[in-house]
């Protein structure tokens, strides 16, 4: 009988470790990189604000491509009223840069560019990490649900680069390297631009 008992309680411990041992993994998984940067989540249905920087202005005077193109853009115009901007870009920064270098590369009063309008989701606040377009962020969000290993890596001009279903995370990462790499080599040419924004690892999961 004491056999029978010990029996009993000797199984009990291994399926309780075994429960836990399931739970761990479960949280190991689940757990947040601390090497990576925050990604900011915003509602992918919000409505672009269009802000005029340099003086009251309605949004409808903005020009048509720009008030409609997707998030993060920034609109730069010189003294002549001519318009060179940048949209669906993944951070404000980049999109300024791109924006200006575009004006002080083509303007022929380069010494005027200055910033009139940006294009930000609703709810954006500079302080809130590493930002997507709303592509980017759809992407983000299915990549989460695939199996095996999996990581995201992107560029703040738009581009981005996913790699799962990897039995290892560093070829997983290795893929989303090559295809964020790949893109935006693609973008640069078709936008004549020089890179201006290395691919960055912002998700590495199982």
């Amino acid at each position: 009988m004491a056999n029978t008992v010990k029996s009993s309680f000797g199984l009990l411990e291994i399926g309780l470790l075994l429960i836990a041992a399931v739970i761990a993994v479960s949280l190991w998984r689940e757990r947040p990189d601390d090497t990576l940067p925050q990604v900011a989540d915003f509602d992918l249905n919000t409505q672009y604000l269009a802000v005029d920087l340099a003086h009251p202005m309605a949004e409808a005077e903005l020009p048509e491509a720009f008030r409609t193109a997707g998030y993060f853009g920034i609109l730069v115009r010189d003294k002549d009223m001519r318009d060179y901007y940048r949209t669906a870009y993944n951070d404000l920064a980049t999109a300024e840069a791109a924006a200006m270098a575009s004006c002080h590369t083509r303007s022929l009063a380069a010494e005027t560019c200055k910033v009139v309008g940006k294009l930000v989701p609703l709810g954006y606040a500079a302080t809130q990490g590493t930002t997507l377009t709303a592509e980017a962020a759809l992407a983000l969000r299915q990549l989460k649900s695939e199996v095996g290993q999996k990581a995201m890596a992107v560029s703040g001009d738009g581009t981005f680069g996913m790699g799962w279903a990897y039995q290892t995370r560093a070829e997983a990462v290795e893929r989303a390297f090559r295809e964020c790499r790949t893109r935006q080599a693609a973008f640069s040419a078709s936008t004549y631009e020089a890179k201006i924004a290395p691919c960055t690892l912002i998700y590495k999961g199982f």
